[in-house]
């Protein structure tokens, strides 16, 4: 879960891309819509346990990117662990109802490094009104800064 300043950024990039992309498109049936809430998760066989503060050396917000399989459109995020372990997660804030188009839209600010974000267990609800998520076991997670930085 991205920091306030971050969720703010990411949600702008997102707002400027959708838009973008369906003044491009020609036909309302491709148009892409908006996916919420803009946070990262962890694959459904990795609970994301040895992520924290002693362990994590980067965490980077990458530039938008599409999988056509899923028909999103994601900000890849690029954690990278003491040990070696890089991790790749997705924080995806639009879908298609049907195919995408691949048009050169960049957004700006990327990639964009991390230092403080939150890490929590989040159970999804589908409701008659759409989703509903509740966020337990959240816990601040800091990247130390070294020298380079």
């Amino acid at each position: 879960m991205p920091n306030k300043d971050t969720a703010f950024a990411l949600a702008q990039a997102a707002h400027l891309y959708i838009a973008e992309y369906n003044k491009k498109t020609d036909s309302t049936e491709n148009w892409i819509f908006p996916e919420f809430p803009l946070y990262a998760y962890f694959p459904e066989d990795d609970a994301g346990e040895d992520t924290n503060s002693q362990t994590t050396c980067s965490c980077t917000i990458e530039q938008i990117a599409l999988d056509e399989k899923d028909k999103t459109c994601y900000f890849p995020v690029q954690l990278e662990l003491l040990n070696g372990t890089c991790r790749t997660l997705r924080i995806v804030f639009a879908k298609a109802r049907h195919a995408l188009c691949h048009l050169p839209i960049q957004a700006e600010g990327f990639p964009l490094p991390q230092r403080v974000f939150r890490l929590a267990r989040l159970e999804q609800k589908e409701t008659s009104g759409g989703k509903s998520w509740q966020v337990f076991d959240e816990r601040w997670v800091k990247i130390p800064k070294n020298e380079n930085q």
